[in-house]
């Protein structure tokens, strides 16, 4: 697999450039049109069929398909694969003369569930991908584990659970059993949930919301209701017994060590050594901003040259 190359584009196998775009316009043939549709499940169910239904070999990825390249003189890999793109993209020749009816078939079967009626109340918003950049919860949370494993290493140990192979492991960045990633990522979908508006709900890796549908901004709706609601370290924390690090902005910090602005905190922290532990959002302007870790203020401010020996003017 990691010798694959790209062997097409779905714009070379339909008019349309992407996968989604192909189903908008196969739901506007349907009764009812796209308006009678879940859109965003149909799309997404419509590419799992797609990359279920490929060779082992293949795989799509975005809009371009991959394979091995053809070892068939005169041949491309495009010409080698195409019958098995057509079956995945369309469905199976058996059964059907008609090409044009066999892809129209195939399609409906994958939209049927998820067609609108007075019974529904959801649909689907958001997947973990969309909203996240990353493939689920659960690789979010490994990530962050291991984050955290470096960082937390004292708490770790003096939580006194963690034998010396755990604590090595957290030191290199392998921290977090798979018990820990799946009882983590449950609580953390749990306190997502729990920060939603009403009627939104993170199940698995996809995110439900009212049904009419709302306009959201999927950007605004990551920034504002995960990163800023949940914090994934205080989770972290809850599930393994030790307390989360303490991190003061530049204001809290100018506040406890009485500098009289932020911009003189950031110079004396620099000139104690005291780097930034963490970058997250301002809760207000939204931009990155720098943590740092207050236990290190605290012992920097209490060592700093000029409080008790005058160790700056020792030669």
């Amino acid at each position: 697999m990691s010798n694959n190359i790209q062997i097409a584009t779905w714009s070379d196998l339909t008019t349309d450039p992407t996968p989604e775009q192909t189903v908008l316009h196969l739901l506007d043939e349907l009764e009812g049109g796209r308006d009678a549709y879940d859109i965003l499940a149909v799309q997404r169910a419509y590419r799992q069929s797609v990359e279920s239904t490929l060779p082992a070999e293949l795989s799509l990825r975005g809009s371009d398909f991959y394979g091995p390249p053809s070892q068939h003189h005169g041949y491309t890999a495009l010409n080698l694969h195409h019958s098995a793109l057509d079956e995945a993209m369309w469905g199976p020749f058996e059964g059907h003369d008609d090409d044009a009816f066999r892809g129209d078939h195939h399609f409906q079967q994958i939209a049927a569930p998820y067609r609108i009626t007075p019974a529904t109340t959801r649909l689907l918003y958001a997947t973990w991908p969309t909203l996240a950049g990353e493939e689920s919860v659960e690789v979010t949370v490994r990530a962050a584990l291991s984050v955290y494993g470096r960082t937390h290493v004292e708490a770790l140990a003096d939580s006194g659970r963690y034998d010396f192979e755990t604590l090595g492991r957290a030191v290199s960045g392998g921290f977090g059993s798979d018990e820990d990633v799946t009882e983590v990522a449950a609580a953390y979908r749990q306190s997502i949930t729990d920060a939603l508006p009403d009627g939104y709900e993170l199940e698995e890796n996809l995110l439900y919301g009212p049904y009419p549908r709302r306009e959201v901004d999927h950007k605004t709706l990551h920034k504002a209701l995960i990163k800023k609601a949940v914090n994934l370290d205080e989770v972290i924390a809850a599930h393994l017994g030790t307390p989360p690090r303490e991190l003061w902005s530049a204001d809290q910090v100018a506040e406890a060590i009485g500098a009289s602005s932020t911009d003189s905190a950031r110079r004396t922290l620099s000139r104690w050594d005291v780097k930034a532990a963490d970058y997250r959002p301002h809760p207000n302007s939204g931009r990155a901003q720098a943590l740092y870790d207050a236990a290190q203020v605290r012992a920097a401010h209490a060592t700093r040259p000029g409080r008790g020996a005058r160790t700056d003017r020792q030669a």
